[in-house]
């Protein structure tokens, strides 16, 4: 712009010279005129652009957040409380709630083996991943001893209470299969041995469920303890056999634990139990009932029905499901009985009057007007009925079966029960043991 203005002086001096003296412009020919403007064009453009871009963001894109290995974390070379990042990893346990909600992954380095398994809290969110899934997890390395309450602590990088720099995002490839390291059953009584294996999924043979249940899920196959925090696997009874069980190995309320994914994890299972479900019509038959307690019991404390397991099977009892009259009542708790073997049910356990203690505890009402009684399955398989309706029902006494006629068909006839003889208390029974003779 100051350019432009100069130059429009220098058009405007011709103007001048043509209205004055012919002897001022021979002077000027000679260039005495010193042009006294000495306009040397001082003007050295001072804009020097002092917007020296005070944005001191010197973010050259070094992401100061580094990357690690799991072994790095499991070894102690990295500080407890450090943000950190895992560049690939792979998920190799997703632990979910109850309602299908994850609120963890454990997750794994290609190759597995010790030091190569690690912990990760999410909070929740967990479930849109799957075992196998390549991620890189963000988070801070965590020493976490459940709130000081356990003698040790497990080590895990917690996402989950920092949500604004730490994060779970799915890589590809989309896969991998982390080959579970081999562990004896005996090592689970040496804390020693299994350190290096924390978070790490490994597998133990031939194992035997000496425990079913230790509550919260878990279950004992001899020294090693099992957990459902990935996997609900049901229920398993007393003497059932694995030839393997693979999961991952985790550390809680000073225990370690083998945690299963699915049922390809539980290898070679086998059971002499079976389930209602798995049998046919008089698999149980009917075998005694008191629907009458003599005066000195109580029918609210006392009745009490039996039923006889026909088959060369455990049974487990779950979803029996057993009518009489118009009341109904399905079992929904775990009862096993052995082959050829009776099941009693009590209306208070153990039996108040008569001292008996029962294997489950049921709230029929069993009228001294007594109906149809039948055993059957929820999904409609009839095991056993028997009509009560004739039956002349004696306060004190217990109906019973024939032990010689314990079948479906033989214990539909009248005529193959009788009044039961010996003495229970001051009535009359057998409760859980063999029926006296109606010959």
């Amino acid at each position: 712009m100051t350019r432009l203005i100069y130059g429009f002086g220098l058009l405007s001096l011709p103007l001048l010279a043509c209205s004055g003296d012919d002897t001022a412009d021979t002077a000027d020919s000679g260039e005495t005129d010193t042009d006294t403007d000495t306009d040397t064009d001082t003007d050295t453009d001072t804009d020097t652009d002092t917007d020296t871009d005070t944005d001191t963001d010197t973010d050259t894109d070094t992401d100061t957040v580094p990357d690690v290995t799991i072994p790095d974390i499991q070894g102690g070379t990295v500080a407890e409380g450090e943000l950190v990042d895992l560049p690939s990893v792979f998920v190799t346990g997703v632990a979910k709630n109850s309602d299908g909600e994850g609120y963890g992954l454990f997750v794994g380095e290609d190759g597995g083996g010790a030091y190569s398994g690690l912990w990760v809290y999410t909070r929740d969110g967990a479930e849109a991943f799957a075992v196998g899934d390549a991620v890189t997890v963000r988070g801070r390395v965590l020493e976490y001893n459940g709130g000081d309450t356990w003698t040790d602590s497990v080590t895990e990088i917690n996402v989950g209470e920092h949500p604004d720099d730490s994060w779970v995002t799915a890589l590809d490839p989309a896969s991998s299969t982390i080959p579970p390291t081999t562990l004896e059953a005996t090592a689970f009584t040496d804390d020693a041995t299994l350190e290096p294996y924390e978070g790490v999924l490994v597998t133990v043979a031939s194992l035997t469920v000496t425990d079913p249940d230790l509550g919260h899920g878990e279950w004992a196959v001899g020294d090693v303890r099992v957990d459902d925090k990935c996997y609900d696997a049901g229920t398993f009874y007393e003497g059932d056999t694995f030839t393997s069980i693979t999961g991952v190995l985790d550390y809680t309320y000073d225990t370690w634990k083998l945690v299963p994914r699915s049922s390809d994890d539980l290898a070679g299972y086998s059971s002499e139990v079976v389930s209602v479900h798995d049998l046919g019509p008089g698999a149980f038959v009917i075998s005694e009932v008191m629907v009458d307690p003599g005066a000195e019991c109580s029918d609210a404390d006392d009745e009490y029905f039996e039923i006889y397991n026909t088959t060369a099977y455990t049974v487990d009892l779950y979803d029996l499901n057993i009518g009489f009259g118009e009341s109904a009542k399905t079992i929904e708790e775990h009862v096993t009985v052995p082959a050829a073997s009776y099941a009693l049910f009590v209306r208070e356990n153990p039996s108040p009057c008569y001292g008996h203690t029962g294997d489950v505890e049921f709230s029929l009402q069993l009228t001294n007007t007594p109906g149809p009684m039948s055993l059957n399955t929820n999904t409609g398989t009839m095991l056993d009925e028997v009509d009560f309706t004739d039956f002349e029902i004696t306060p004190g006494y217990a109906w019973g079966v024939d032990p010689t006629k314990l079948s479906a068909n033989a214990n539909d006839k009248a005529s193959n029960w009788c009044l039961q003889s010996t003495a229970l208390g001051s009535d009359f029974g057998t409760p859980d043991a063999a029926n006296d003779s109606c010959s």
